[in-house]
This record gives C-alpha cells, sequence and structure tokens, in this order.
C-alpha cells in the first residue's frame, strides 16, 4: 500500500477501511458516514445498507475479508431442501439469518452482520451456531420465497382436507390393528 493512500485512511477504520480500499467508497464519504452513522448510534453497516452508499454485495464481501470468514451465494440453495424447518419464521426475520445446512450437531446460518449474536437460534434449536457471510438481499429474497412456498403447500393441503368427513369404513376394517401386539 503507498503512503498516499495510507495517509488518506488515517482516522478510517474497520468496515468503512475495507470498502475504501476495495474502492466501493471514497474517503470523504466513509469519513462523513463514520460521523453520522455515529450521531445516530446506529451501526456503520446498517447505515450504509439503509443510506444506499454501498450495495449489500459489496458490504458481504468488504466484510468477509474483515472478519476472515466465507462468504456464500445463498441464490444457489434450494430453500425446500435447507434447514429452514429448525428455526422458526418469526427468529429467522427478527435476525435476519438464513439456516443453509446442519451436519451433525452444527447449524450454519447465513448472515449478514458477522458481529451478530446467534444465542438465541442456538437455544432454540439446540445445536451449535455456525456463522456464514451472506449478502443481507440474498437472504430477504431467499425467506419470502421460501415463506410464500410454505403457504402454497399449506394451501394446497387444505384443498385434499375437504370431504375427509364424507368417508365411510368399510366393513371388516373394524378388525384391522385389533390384533393386540401383532406389530411387535
Amino acid at each position: 500500500m503507498n503512503t498516499a493512500v495510507a495517509a488518506n485512511l488515517v482516522g478510517i477504520t474497520g468496515i468503512a477501511r475495507r470498502l475504501v480500499q476495495d474502492g466501493a467508497l471514497d474517503e470523504a464519504a466513509a469519513r462523513n458516514a463514520m460521523a453520522q452513522a455515529g450521531t445516530a448510534k446506529v451501526p456503520l453497516a446498517q447505515w450504509l445498507a439503509e443510506k444506499k452508499l454501498v450495495n449489500a454485495a459489496q458490504l458481504a464481501a468488504a466484510n468477509a475479508v474483515e472478519f476472515g470468514m466465507p462468504l456464500l451465494d445463498a441464490s444457489v440453495f434450494d430453500a425446500s431442501q435447507n434447514a429452514m424447518k429448525l428455526v422458526s419464521e418469526e427468529l429467522l426475520r427478527k435476525h435476519n439469518v438464513l439456516p443453509l445446512f446442519k451436519r451433525g450437531g452444527k447449524l450454519f446460518i447465513g448472515t449478514s452482520n458477522p458481529t451478530q449474536s446467534l444465542d438465541e437460534i442456538k437455544f432454540h434449536t439446540n445445536l451449535v451456531v455456525e456463522p456464514i457471510l451472506v449478502d443481507e438481499d440474498q437472504i430477504r429474497r431467499t425467506l419470502d420465497q421460501w415463506v410464500a412456498s410454505n403457504e402454497s403447500l399449506v394451501g394446497g393441503l387444505g384443498d385434499d382436507e375437504e370431504g375427509v368427513g364424507d368417508l365411510e369404513v368399510a366393513a371388516g376394517d373394524e378388525d384391522m390393528g385389533g390384533g393386540g401386539d401383532a406389530g411387535i
């Protein structure tokens, strides 16, 4: 790194510094963002995203480098095949996380905020939780798709239940299962 760039980065720390080094944010905007986020008492990453100074992909890439964590493209996951059923939708929305997969006693969770505590999810699942960085927009899109697909499945089940009360038991069916311990 040359000294001209180093001089410009004096006083710029953390994720803001990484974004300037990556060229996603200029030095003046980084200083301004740090000051305004501090005044508003809002995390810098959240402030940058809300003000649309950087996009979610740039923020996720910078976090991956800063925190030394893997960055995953969650768009390749099939929402019906992952670990979504292990965590309630309420918790997923509250923490803006995405259960990716379960391996043994570990649940791998996609998060856009590597500093976020995932203790509540650990408590509710009784699994060790391992965070993996995922673009915040991908988390939101995948959660929305999963919820929509579950609602359509539940809606489809309701149609199959119609007329269940009209079923008749055929003669001889009463004896089925009456053999006591026949299945043991």
